[in-house]
C-alpha cells in the first residue's frame, strides 16, 4: 500500500489553508483533542498485530459554513503499534465542521477532493489491500461546533472489509490431505469512503479466474485475481488429525445478496452478482487429484447482524472444516452432500457479539 509521508499532508493542508478562498470574517482558533481508535471495540484476540498497526492517519475538518470545503487537515505517520493513539492538541479554527478520522490511507494524494461530497465519493478498489496489513479504518462523521474553548475528539474506528479466515481443518478422509490453498469467490471489488457504491466490479467470478487449466473458463468473461482474496497454505494434514491455521486469512467488501451461485451459473450466460463463497483446494494422497470445497460463507447467517445471509462489513467469520469425502474436481461443481461439515463463528467488532452457525 502507497503511504504518503507527513509532509505531502501538511503541504496539502498549509496550502488549502492559504490558497482557498475563504469567505469567513473570524480569525479566533481553539485547540482541538484528538484521540483515534481508543473508542474500538475488536481487541487484539481476533486480529493480528498488522491489523491493528496505524501506519498513518488523517483527521480531515470539512467546514459546513463554507459548503463542506475541507480547510483543515491533521496527519502524520506514526508506525504505531494500535490500536489506538493519541494526537497532539491542534490548532484549528473556530467554526461549524464535519470531521473524518481515516487510519492507513492516502487519500489526501487524490487532491479533487477538497469539499465532502467528493471526499465521500472516493472509490477504494480491493486490490489496496495489500495482502494481509495495514487495513484501511474509517470513523463516523462527528459534527463538531469549535469555538474558543477548545473541543476534543474521540475516534471508533471501523474497517471497510470483512475478514475470513479458515481456522482448523480436520482430515476424515482416511488418507493424508494436502491443503494447497484458500479463494473467495464472487468477490465484490469496489467501495466508496462512505460505504454506500452500488457494486460494478466482481473478482473470482464463479470462481473461473482461480485455475486457468479449467476448461469452463473461456466460456464466460472472467475478472482477474485479487490478491486480498487468494491464499496459498502448503500444509499437510494426516488422516484422522485436525491442522490449526493462524494466519490463513482473507479480505473482502461486504456482500449484502443471497443469491446462491447454483442458482445462477450455467457455464455459458454472463456472470450474475451473487453471494460470496469460500473455497478450499486441497489434494488427496489416495488419488493425487486437486479438489474444491467450497460453499457461501454467510448464507445460513441468523438475521443478527443485517440482512440474513450477509457478509458484513467490520465483522470477522472464523471457519473450522470436517473434510470427510473427496470434493469436486471442478471448480464451477458445487455439490457438497456428504463431502464436509462446516462451522463459522461471526464476531461483530462493533458489538463484540460473537455467534456460530453451521453449513
Amino acid at each position: 500500500m502507497k503511504i504518503v509521508r507527513f509532509c505531502l499532508f501538511i503541504g496539502l493542508g498549509c496550502l488549502l489553508e492559504a490558497c482557498v478562498a475563504r469567505n469567513v470574517e473570524t480569525t479566533e482558533f481553539g485547540l482541538v483533542g484528538i484521540s483515534i481508535g481508543s473508542g474500538t471495540k475488536a481487541g487484539a484476540h481476533d486480529l493480528a498485530a498488522s491489523e491493528q498497526r496505524i501506519s498513518n492517519y488523517e483527521v480531515l475538518f470539512f467546514d459546513q459554513d463554507q459548503n463542506g470545503l475541507l480547510t483543515s487537515v491533521v496527519s502524520a505517520s506514526p508506525n504505531a503499534a494500535g490500536p489506538s493513539l493519541e494526537v497532539p492538541a491542534q490548532k484549528v479554527r473556530v467554526g461549524n465542521y464535519h470531521v473524518y478520522a481515516l487510519v492507513n490511507s492516502d487519500f489526501l494524494g487524490q487532491k479533487n477532493a477538497l469539499y465532502e461530497k467528493d471526499f465521500l465519493a472516493l472509490k477504494l478498489d480491493l486490490p489496496i489491500y495489500n495482502g494481509h496489513d495495514d487495513l484501511i479504518q474509517h470513523s463516523e462523521m462527528k459534527s463538531l461546533e469549535l469555538g474558543e474553548d477548545g473541543a476534543d475528539l474521540d475516534f471508533a474506528m471501523k474497517r471497510y472489509v470483512s475478514k475470513v479466515h479458515l481456522n482448523s481443518v480436520q482430515n476424515s478422509l482416511g488418507t493424508q490431505l494436502s491443503l494447497k490453498a484458500i479463494y473467495l469467490s464472487n468477490v465484490l471489488g469496489n467501495q466508496n469512503v462512505a460505504g454506500n457504491m452500488s457494486a460494478s466490479v466482481w473478482y473470482h467470478q464463479y470462481g473461473l479466474a482461480l485455475v486457468p487449466s479449467d476448461p469452463e473458463r473461456n466460456a464466460i468473461t472472467v475478472s482477474n485475481g485479487c490478491e486480498p482474496a487468494a491464499l496459498s497454505l502448503g500444509k499437510t494434514v494426516a488422516s484422522g488429525s485436525t491442522a490449526s491455521l493462524s494466519d490463513a486469512k482473507l479480505y473482502c467488501y461486504p456482500n449484502t445478496l443471497n443469491l446462491r451461485q447454483e442458482d445462477t451459473y450455467d457455464g455459458v450466460s454472463p456472470f450474475v452478482e451473487c453471494c460470496t463463497y469460500f473455497i478450499l483446494e486441497a489434494v488427496a494422497a489416495s488419488d493425487g487429484k486437486t479438489r474444491y470445497y467450497q460453499f457461501p460463507i454467510a448464507y445460513n447467517a441468523e438475521d443478527k447482524l443485517g440482512i440474513e445471509g450477509a457478509l458484513k462489513a467490520n465483522c470477522s467469520y472464523g471457519i473450522d472444516i470436517t473434510i470427510k469425502a473427496l470434493g469436486a474436481e471442478v471448480i464451477t461443481d458445487l455439490s457438497t452432500d456428504g463431502t464436509l461439515e462446516v462451522k463459522v463463528t461471526v464476531l461483530d467488532w462493533d458489538t463484540m457479539e460473537t455467534y456460530t452457525y453451521d453449513i
